[in-house]
């Protein structure tokens, strides 16, 4: 009698703490904040901290997330930004004209500005130098992309992490030849029609930049007239082409033909060109159709990077998560996700074999002009200055189109 009840007593404590130990993984798989507890035999513990990502939309998959909650034992808290005015406004900045008289307050431990907004950042004195000694995988970061002048200036401030080229993407069965030059965007030879087909990017230094290239200066300049002219430049095309501004989607809408031309990130074109067939058939078109190049005035090549803020209390463990975003089998599952080309060199053996064949990996050859964005310190202002014109000029082109096709419309009702 007495064996069996303490065989009883064993079972019983067992499927006790099984159950308890069923709740704490649960609890874990649950992603609780690091204010939880849970209890254990009575007691209370807290079991991981939370560190507070801004990413860029679309980059990191949430299983890269989840693995890394695991391998850190932490829970990660992601926000995520299409642009980098979106990018300022989590920040607490408020573009060039505000001078910061106090430090922002960043709620957050990681940050994902692009290239120049890191030179900008830095010189504001908001985010830390990187400590590369608490960061062993930065040695997969491929030597030929750290030893350029173009991404030098930005790793003392950040690691980068995405890259690769602004170019043109097109319709290969409407508009035939390749395009080799900025200024097609702008003015077009076709036989087809292009007018409403033709979009460039919402963000004044991308297309400022491209239509100063296109004239033939620097995308970079800091010569007032010559951003004047940029945005003449513009406004013209604008109007004469009915010319769109889009900040994402364009791959797609050159596959379905809503769009024929465009400025177009690397990787977006490679998503679209790799992406599974739809019901409609739509993106089984792409690979016919869809094509990329980097045109012959200058290629604008771009990196996404981690920087840490100064405000940060978990630096330790922000350095720790960028190690593990630099594990070569993680940056392959961001690469494999996104499309966007990972600097990490260890990583391309895991990638997928038609996105290293393809657009994202484009980068300019050692013939062509190479640029990335610089920060241009307070002759920023003179791009949001035009910028703010040349989007006004935008607005009202768009409503009076709007207004016409509204009055057409009905004047067609009333003869029906």
């Amino acid at each position: 009698m007495k064996k069996h009840g303490t065989l009883f007593f064993l079972v019983v404590f067992t499927a006790i703490m099984a159950l308890m130990v069923g709740v704490y993984w649960q609890e874990i798989e649950r992603g609780v904040d690091a204010n939880d507890t849970l209890a254990l035999g009575g007691t209370k513990m807290k079991y991981r901290e939370t560190l507070k990502v801004l990413l860029w939309r679309g980059y990191i998959p949430d299983s890269v997330h989840k693995k890394i909650q695991q391998d850190l034992n932490i829970n990660i808290e992601v926000t995520t930004f299409d642009s980098d005015a979106e990018f300022k406004k989590h920040l607490n900045l408020h573009g060039n004209d505000d001078k910061n008289p106090s430090d922002p307050e960043i709620p957050f431990d990681i940050i994902m500005p692009t290239d120049y907004m890191v030179l900008s950042l830095a010189e504001k004195g908001l985010i830390e130098k990187i400590n590369y000694d608490e960061i062993p995988n930065y040695r997969n970061i491929a030597m030929n992309l750290r030893r350029q002048d173009f991404a030098r200036s930005l790793f003392d401030y950040s690691v980068p992490y995405i890259y690769g080229s602004l170019g043109i993407g097109y319709n290969y069965w409407e508009i035939g030849n390749i395009v080799f030059n900025w200024k097609m965007l702008f003015e077009p030879k076709s036989n087809t029609s292009l007018k409403g087909l033709i979009s460039i990017s919402p963000d004044a230094r991308i297309s400022l930049g491209i239509a100063l290239l296109a004239m033939g200066k620097s995308p970079n300049s800091r010569d007032e007239d010559d951003v004047k002219q940029a945005g003449e430049y513009l406004k013209e095309a604008i109007a004469k082409y009915d010319i769109r501004m889009m900040n994402s989607g364009m791959g797609d809408m050159l596959a379905s033909q809503d769009l024929l031309l465009t400025m177009a990130w690397s990787g977006e074109i490679a998503e679209a060109l790799n992406e599974d067939p739809d019901a409609s058939g739509v993106n089984s078109l792409a690979a016919k159709i869809v094509r990329f190049s980097l045109p012959d005035e200058g290629a604008l090549v771009y990196f996404d990077a981690l920087a840490i803020p100064n405000t940060s209390t978990k630096q330790a463990l922000a350095l720790k998560y960028i190690n593990s975003l630099l594990d070569p089998f993680i940056s392959a599952d961001v690469t494999n996700h996104s499309y966007f080309a990972t600097v990490n060199e260890q990583a391309e053996p895991y990638v997928k074999t038609e996105i290293v064949n393809g657009p994202a990996y484009f980068l300019p050859t050692s013939s062509g002009p190479v640029f990335i964005r610089q920060y241009l310190g307070d002759d920023e202002k003179i791009y949001d200055t035009v910028w703010r014109d040349v989007t006004r000029f935008y607005f009202e082109h768009l409503r009076k189109q709007n207004y016409y096709k509204t009055e057409r419309s009905q004047h067609q009702l009333w003869k029906f």
